[in-house]
């Protein structure tokens, strides 16, 4: 919440991409859940894809350096501490 703080003090009315600085396709992404998935909570799970490419064509073409040059803020955690956190709350609440 700190950078909401800090956007709405300095930047109202601008726009900006708040993420981890990394490119991640959604591929990379759904790995992720899985290998944490399994390790921390022993759910298997498996990707469906509906192309037998590898490469999908959605891979982000965002950047956050806009807000890091600006602001000087920079990510405190990695985004599969995200996805954890995620989880948690998934298998708290279902």
């Amino acid at each position: 919440m700190y950078i909401l703080k800090i956007l709405i003090n300095s930047q109202p009315k601008k726009i900006y991409n708040v993420s981890t600085g990394n490119v991640n396709s959604i591929y990379d992404i759904a790995n992720t859940v899985n290998k944490i998935a399994l390790d921390k909570f022993g759910k298997k799970s498996k990707i469906l894809k509906t192309s037998t490419l590898m490469k999908l064509p959605n891979s982000p073409k965002i950047s956050s350096n806009k807000l890091l040059e600006e602001t000087n803020w920079k990510p405190s955690q990695k985004i599969t501490n995200y996805i954890e956190k995620m989880l948690k709350t998934f298998a708290k609440n279902s």
